[in-house]
């Protein structure tokens, strides 16, 4: 990323010369090599134009003096469209959101990664289902809560057998961790690799982490309430991440006030809060990769109207 940094600087002193469109795809020809772009299936004039806007737009959103960085990154080249699939997350209705309201005063931030509790930063890659991932993570950090070992469960046995081995489609429900439960379980991914097959094979392996009950959905919109809940276990939260602002994220507290907090299209983990410099965020894990954000994950605006619906559709499993 070094370099990219440098041809970066070098723009920004370039911008009003008309050496400015040769540094730029100079710039654009560093970031084909750094992420090792197949020229066979993608060509340079395809790539350009988009990724010239959206560099562009990283360029112009980092002089504002925003609480938040982007930075130059693997989807650079794709549309938030492209990068989404234009994903939907719903919360299958439940008739009684848990009440996390009474339970005495919140501790100031909490980090579930810092705890051990949370699996490594996955690449979902072509895999639609954010939802899977989301949901996979939550049980992974639910067996580390119950038992104090953190087990990686297998995303594939989930999707074979409690999705019909559909990778399309994002919708968190009940009836998910209903069938993680009727399993015992989920296999660890080892023992379950992902493998595109998608027939379900949990009657050929065990689980290594065990799920005995369901689920409980947090109520709607109510921040309060999850970091409550979150002080308990992580919990898996659709969010709005259809803005170019959140696929090129790099670091600080990410506020997005285009965000909907109806309208949700990803999935992903939340695993702690806190406060920086006075603005309370919420830190969450993505599934997009390590090189991505802050190692894979994300600091988002906390306490701000529940901005990107983070509060809006959350469910964790239960025993």
């Amino acid at each position: 990323m070094a370099s990219l940094s440098v041809f970066i600087a070098v723009l920004v002193l370039l911008a009003c010369t008309s050496a400015y469109a040769e540094v730029e795809y100079a710039l654009f020809e560093k970031w084909i090599a750094e992420y090792n772009i197949d020229l066979q299936l993608e060509k340079p004039d395809k790539l350009w134009p988009v990724w010239k806007e959206n560099a562009e737009f990283v360029f112009h959103q980092n002089s504002l003096g925003l609480s938040y960085k982007l930075a130059l990154n693997e989807f650079t080249h794709l549309t938030p469209k492209d990068r989404t699939g234009g994903s939907k997350i719903m919360v299958s209705p439940d008739t009684s959101p848990a009440n996390f309201h009474g339970i005495g005063p919140l501790p100031p931030s909490v980090n579930w990664r810092n705890k051990g509790g949370v699996t490594p930063v996955e690449n979902q890659g072509q895999c639609g289902t954010t939802a899977a991932f989301a949901t996979v993570d939550s049980v992974a950090s639910f067996g580390f809560v119950e038992t104090g070992q953190l087990k990686m469960p297998s995303v594939e046995e989930y999707i074979d057998c409690c999705l019909n081995g559909s990778c399309d489609g994002s919708v968190f429900s009940v009836m998910g961790f209903d069938c993680i439960a009727k399993m015992g379980g989920l296999a660890c991914e080892p023992d379950y690799p992902m493998n595109g097959n998608h027939t379900c094979k949990s009657n050929e392996v065990r689980p290594c982490v065990v799920i005995k009950g369901g689920s409980q959905v947090m109520p709607k919109g109510d921040e309060m309430a999850l970091a409550a809940a979150l002080v308990k276990q992580p919990i898996a939260v659709g969010i709005d991440a259809s803005h170019l602002s959140f696929q090129m994220y790099s670091s600080g507290i990410y506020y997005e006030p285009s965000c909907s907090s109806v309208k949700l299209d990803h999935a992903v983990l939340l695993v702690g809060y806190g406060t920086e410099n006075g603005d309370d965020y919420w830190l969450i894990k993505n599934s997009w990769g390590s090189s991505w954000g802050i190692d894979g994950y994300m600091m988002m605006s906390r306490n701000k109207n529940n901005n990107c619906g983070i509060a809006t559709a959350a469910i964790f499993p239960t025993n």
